[in-house]
């Protein structure tokens, strides 16, 4: 493959941390829906440091925050 069109491809691709990231929003959300946990369980279940990097990572990912994702899909 040309340099050229791989660059392209590559630019395109998310990185591991961006991965790693979504990642960790996603098992965060799904806890979530489901679960009635403090926020500050779920974030370190969800593999995050505390409730407040679970929050930057929320609203970069979804442009919402945990609090107010749960207050909208909460199944229970």
């Amino acid at each position: 493959m040309p340099p050229r069109r791989e660059g392209r491809i590559l630019s395109h691709m998310e990185t591991l941390d961006q991965i790693t990231e979504r990642v960790r929003v996603e098992t965060a959300r799904l806890l979530l829906e489901s679960a009635t946990a403090p926020m500050e369980t779920i974030a370190l279940l969800g593999g995050f440091a505390s409730a407040e990097e679970m929050r930057r990572a929320f609203v970069r990912v979804l442009g919402v925050g945990p609090a107010g994702y749960r207050a909208r899909f909460q199944l229970n």
